[in-house]
C-alpha cells in the first residue's frame, strides 16, 4: 500500500510546490481530527528540517483561529472521508479567510472538504472498514504530508519509503 502511494508520490510534491508554498513570513498550517492531526505532529520535524514553518493544529483551533490567517499561509486540511463536521468548520473558516487550502483525504470525491479546496489530494487506499483509522491509513497520511511538505519547502523530489519509519520514530 505504501509502495502504490510512493509511485504517486511526484504528484503530491507537484501540488505541494505549486499549492501549499506560503508567501513570505507565511505558515504551513496543517489542520484535523485525530490521526490527521497526530501525523501533522508527527510530521513537523522532517518539514521543518526543510525550512517549512509547519504549525500542526486542531480543527477546532483552527476554526477559531482562521481569522489571524494571512495571505502569505497555506493550510492542508485532512480528513479521510472529506466529511468530518469539525474539519470541514475548519476548511469553511479558512476558506472564508481566503487563504489556499489543499484537502488530503482518502475518497474518491473529497467529500465536502474536498470541495472546499483549491487541491484534493487522495490517498486511494482501500479502507478495511468504514471510519476505521489505522496503521496503513496514519502511515499513508504521514508519508503523503512528507511529500507535499517536501513540494512547499521548494523540492522537486519525494520521500522514499524508507523516510516513513523514521519520522515515526521521531515522533515516538
Amino acid at each position: 500500500m505504501l509502495t502504490a502511494l510512493a509511485e504517486r508520490g511526484d504528484a503530491f510534491v507537484a501540488t505541494g510546490l505549486q499549492r501549499l508554498r506560503p508567501g513570505p513570513n507565511g505558515c504551513l498550517y496543517v489542520t484535523g481530527c485525530g490521526d490527521g492531526f497526530f501525523a501533522a505532529v508527527a510530521c513537523q520535524a522532517f518539514a521543518e528540517s526543510l525550512g517549512l514553518d509547519w504549525r500542526p493544529i486542531s480543527a477546532l483551533d483552527m476554526v477559531l483561529s482562521a481569522r489571524r490567517l494571512t495571505p502569505a499561509d497555506r493550510v492542508i486540511a485532512i480528513s479521510m472521508s472529506g466529511n468530518v463536521d469539525r474539519t470541514v468548520e475548519a476548511a469553511s473558516a479558512v476558506q472564508a479567510a481566503g487563504v489556499p487550502l489543499v484537502a488530503l483525504v482518502n475518497s474518491a470525491d473529497g467529500g465536502r472538504l474536498g470541495a472546499l479546496a483549491v487541491a484534493r489530494m487522495s490517498l486511494e487506499i482501500d479502507d478495511i472498514a468504514p471510519f476505521l483509522c489505522g496503521t496503513a491509513s496514519y502511515s499513508a497520511t504521514l508519508l503523503a504530508l512528507m511529500a507535499l511538505a517536501a513540494g512547499a519547502a521548494g523540492g522537486r523530489e519525494s520521500p522514499r519509503i524508507d523516510h516513513v519509519p523514521g519520522a515515526l520514530r521521531a515522533a515516538l
